[in-house]
């Protein structure tokens, strides 16, 4: 099948796909919507179709593909980026969680979820060893070792509610272990998705700011 075939039998099940969600209740989802996106994203949808085919690509997730093609193919693990889903309810964080680990089993990738609420740093270290941390080092040794050497997607939801004063600096410090690791030669194959609300992001976005892929919610 010829790329142009590809491009039209895509648009073509985009455009049956609008439809039923305007018949079932979303009028203002318009396929012209969906239209402006693939030509914004077009390079990525027709490899995201090939990699995929028709049938896994309707209802994925774009955004993530995008970063991890961008992580591993493009960069080749080199300055890797973390995806940050703005968020202004809970509710939207526990959709987002359930879609995110939707598309992740979707495509085989193995991935741990973290929610960070309430809980000190030395708690998601344990969460992710099964194990006890004795100190903050340890804990982020534990952080660090899986995003440095498994290829597990790690995803924190309200990292914003973790028990510390220094929040904004824990993020910064998780980002920057995949961001930095080229520098001693490793290239990680993990990735980190972040799902927090918005005004944790702006009032930590000059210390992380460039270091993340944001996803406003308009995209999802």
């Amino acid at each position: 099948m010829s790329s142009n075939e590809d491009e039209d039998l895509f648009l073509e099940e985009l455009r049956r796909r609008i439809e039923e969600l305007r018949r079932k209740g979303n009028p203002s989802i318009g396929v012209s919507d969906i239209e402006e996106f693939y030509i914004r994203n077009r390079y990525q949808f027709i490899q995201s179709f090939h990699r995929l085919g028709l049938t896994r690509l309707i209802n994925y997730d774009f955004d993530l593909d995008s970063l991890f093609y961008d992580n591993h193919e493009i960069k080749e693990g080199v300055n890797p980026k973390a995806a940050y889903y703005i968020c202004f309810s809970q509710d939207q964080i526990l959709s987002k969680e359930a879609s995110v680990t939707q598309a992740l089993e979707k495509i085989g990738r193995k991935y741990i979820v973290l929610n960070a609420s309430n809980k000190t740093f030395r708690q998601l270290g344990e969460f992710i060893i099964d194990n006890k941390c004795p100190t903050q080092e340890a804990a982020y040794k534990a952080i660090e070792n899986l995003l440095l050497y498994t290829d597990y997607v790690l995803v924190i939801t309200e990292l914003s509610k973790l028990k510390s004063k220094q929040k904004a600096l824990v993020l910064r410090s998780l980002v920057k272990i995949i961001d930095d690791a080229h520098f001693d030669k490793i290239y990680p194959s993990a990735d980190l998705v972040l799902i927090d609300y918005a005004d944790f992001i702006q009032k930590s976005w000059n210390c992380v700011g460039t270091y993340l892929k944001l996803i406003p919610p308009n995209s999802w």
